[in-house]
């Protein structure tokens, strides 16, 4: 067990949102498209992590409103 560490740790990140080809393992990002390897190519040897989120959006109709009658009772 170690009782004592003296380090120094360093992180780069990088992130990119747009829509990906993995055919052609490129990335369209505001209309450009680029390559996976070019974006990649800072971290060649490295050990990374890849972190992926795919957020998709439904428009969905608002609830109708429930026409049945609502009987309140009162107690005096």
């Amino acid at each position: 067990m170690k009782k004592y560490t003296y380090e120094r740790k360093t992180t780069t990140n990088m992130k990119v949102i747009g829509f990906i080809d993995t055919d052609r393992m490129t990335i369209e990002v505001d209309g450009e498209e680029k390559e996976l390897s070019t974006l990649l190519s800072d971290f060649d040897g490295s050990e990374v992590e890849f972190n992926i989120t795919v957020k998709n959006k439904t428009d969905l109709s608002l609830p109708q409103s429930d026409e049945a009658t609502i009987e309140v009772a009162v107690r005096g």
